[in-house]
């Protein structure tokens, strides 16, 4: 869905040690099928070309202010942050994802209970 190679739960990533030294973004907040909590999901860097490596880690803080942006309904706002993202990783997969997102929100607005969480149909 994401076009990535590697996902963790937030669960999985605080059990690493040095965690500190992983490189990593968070990815999304999903609810998984069959299940009713929610859970944040995050992109490892590690094993990627380290172009694409650095890529990520120079638009991390860019992409994760937009997903605040977007989780916090201000969806012009989000556009813009990942507009930024996409000049500097026009590849990147999440940020198109969240792009759509977003601009659907604006067109066609959301529900009062509208949390931004993903809920996954199929494992």
């Amino acid at each position: 869905m994401y076009g990535i190679s590697l996902m963790i739960s937030e669960d999985t990533l605080l059990k690493v040690e040095n965690m500190e030294l992983m490189k990593y973004r968070l990815l999304d907040t999903v609810i998984v099928k069959g299940k009713q909590k929610s859970i944040r999901v995050y992109q490892i860097f590690e094993g990627l070309s380290s172009k694409e490596e650095d890529l990520l880690q120079a638009t991390k803080l860019g992409f994760e202010l937009g997903i605040e942006a977007y989780l916090g309904r201000r969806f012009a706002e989000a556009v813009e942050l990942f507009q930024n993202v996409q000049k500097q990783n026009a590849g990147d997969v999440p940020t198109k994802i969240y792009l759509e997102r977003c601009k659907k929100a604006i067109q066609e607005g959301v529900s009062d209970d509208w949390n931004g969480v993903t809920k996954f149909t199929e494992k």
